[in-house]
């Protein structure tokens, strides 16, 4: 099936979403010949639109860039768009295997970092820590590329299993930082860390690199099961903060946890290190079923949100939730912690079917924007919305607006009767929103600026 990224902008009311305070105001395919996949977006300060994605062949690019040919199965595409959406340059980054990107982060310096695994043994590394594969399956990856899409440095980050880098972020230093899972025994942590020894299954990671590219310290997290970081962001204090998941029942929670026990077939985990890599905070989130932390955000009071999809009807949710009640196969949940790890609300969101959650932004205001994707034509609570009903085919978007005291301001789907999956969010300087959506037939970038925002 041919599958395509689409860039599209909307306009919201900041109170309501109707057909009369919502139009869309631009969306524009940045995909190529075949199937490609959406990962994330970022904005700079000047509110430039950084998208990248799984690429195949037929990709646009433009002179000057890192690289202009497409190299072969999958690479990643790092695009660089003005706020209205122009394209300014595009790259291909990989070699002749598989290149996924994880994650990327605007620098303050204005360069870019760029996180994901491959399984290319050529075309990767350049002037960075590590510059052969490791071997395995696959190795991550960090690349730094200059504000005109040159490359700066890149390193491989892996050993003889498996390695994947889905977080990467920035300290007040300009120390750049990684996090994501291995099943590699060796290559991955430094004398005196955290964690010196592989726990077994698969483990966590976070890796401090300086601004030129060495490894100043790494460490693993995790112990005989199956765990793995999805999401980090850093706090104002440069507290590092990862999100995922854990099958380990024990050696991972601090004592002052709001979960210290593991509840069973994985709970999300949520924790937090120091830049020196000293751990702070860790608790398990979940009930007795399968739950994952794929998103994390920290907001401008140090209130810390996270979430992903749930199979747990118990646990989960605070009373007078927006949805108190798990209401299908895999529902999202939505959980506020402020900035004394104190749960403020808990609410799940979905419907009969699968539900699942990828991207998150917070407004000025403190409201959560949320891009998720369903199969549930029930999916609730829908409201003052701009599609009130499932559009059909495998899955709708849902883009939905959550105060921060936990009360939904509206929600809607976003989709026909093909394969429209929402992928990630960023509010700019404007209030503008901006989605990625992913469809059979495009993947796009919606900019929506809101009135009175």
């Amino acid at each position: 099936m041919k599958t395509f990224l689409l860039l599209t902008v909307l306009l919201f009311s900041n109170l309501c979403f109707t057909q009369e305070t919502q139009r869309i105001q631009y969306s524009t395919y940045i995909g190529g010949n075949s199937e490609d996949y959406s990962i994330n977006i970022q904005l700079a300060a000047n509110d430039d639109i950084i998208a990248t994605l799984q690429a195949t062949a037929g990709c646009v690019t433009t002179p000057g860039v890192h690289q202009t040919f497409f190299s072969g199965f999958s690479d990643v595409l790092l695009q660089k768009r003005d706020k209205n959406g122009t394209l300014i340059w595009s790259t291909y980054y990989g070699g002749n295997l598989e290149d996924i990107p994880g994650k990327v982060t605007l620098l303050k310096s204005g360069k870019i970092a760029l996180a994901g695994q491959t399984s290319s043994i050529a075309n990767i590394a350049f002037n960075g820590h590590q510059t052969s594969y490791g071997g395995g399956t696959y190795d991550g990856f960090l690349a730094i590329f200059n504000e005109d899409g040159t490359l700066e440095w890149a390193t491989y980050f892996g050993g003889s299993g498996e390695d994947a880098v889905y977080g990467v972020n920035e300290d007040t230093e300009g120390n750049i930082y990684i996090s994501g899972y291995t099943s590699s025994s060796t290559k991955i942590s430094t004398v005196g860390s955290y964690q010196l020894l592989y726990g077994g299954g698969t483990d966590g990671f976070l890796s401090k690199f300086s601004k030129e590219g060495q490894l100043v310290w790494s460490t693993y997290v995790g112990g005989v099961g199956l765990d793995a970081f999805y999401t980090m962001e850093i706090d104002k204090s440069d507290n590092l903060w990862l999100g995922g998941l854990a099958y380990s029942s024990s050696g991972l929670v601090t004592n002052n946890a709001y979960d210290g026990s593991y509840a069973g077939r994985g709970d999300g985990l949520l924790m937090s290190f120091d830049k020196d890599g000293k751990k702070v905070y860790a608790t398990y989130y979940g009930g007795s079923d399968k739950d994952e932390i794929y998103v994390l955000k920290i907001d401008k009071n140090d209130n810390i949100w996270f979430g992903g999809p749930t199979k747990s009807a118990t646990d989960i949710v605070t009373a007078g939730a927006i949805n108190e009640l798990h209401k299908g196969d895999i529902d999202v949940f939505l959980v506020k912690f402020n900035k004394n790890k104190i749960r403020e609300w808990a609410t799940y969101l979905g419907g009969n079917k699968w539900d699942t959650f990828f991207g998150i932004d917070i407004d000025n205001d403190g409201n959560a924007i949320l891009n998720m994707m369903t199969q549930s034509v029930n999916f609730s609570p829908i409201k003052n919305a701009m599609q009130e009903t499932f559009g059909g085919g495998p899955w709708d978007a849902v883009y939905s607006k959550i105060s921060g005291n936990g009360n939904l301001i509206w929600s809607t789907f976003h989709g026909g009767d093909g394969n429209d999956r929402g992928v990630d969010v960023k509010v700019n300087s404007e209030g503008t929103l901006i989605f990625l959506l992913q469809q059979e037939v495009r993947i796009y970038i919606l900019m929506t600026p809101m009135i009175n925002y």
